[in-house]
């Protein structure tokens, strides 16, 4: 987690909110949390889509992007 929080691809003062659905996925995001020393107004963690889609500033309903995710994390 430490080496994932030092390649961290978000500016300091980009809003984050990450989305997980279980208590494992809860504490690696707290650890990279912390590791990356966030700021509680621009890093928060949310257990369901909707919620931190309105938080970064989005409507809730707004669906989920159909396209393949990236390569910036080593992603085909």
């Amino acid at each position: 987690m430490h080496a994932v929080a030092q390649n961290n691809p978000f500016r300091r003062d980009a809003r984050r909110a990450l989305v997980v659905v279980t208590d494992e996925a809860f504490g690696l995001a707290r650890m990279l949390e912390l590791f990356t020393e966030a700021d509680p107004e621009q890093f928060r963690i949310f257990r369901e889509i909707g919620p931190a889609l309105e938080w970064i500033g989005l409507e809730p309903n707004t669906p989920w992007p159909a396209q393949a995710p990236d390569a910036t994390f080593g992603v085909p």
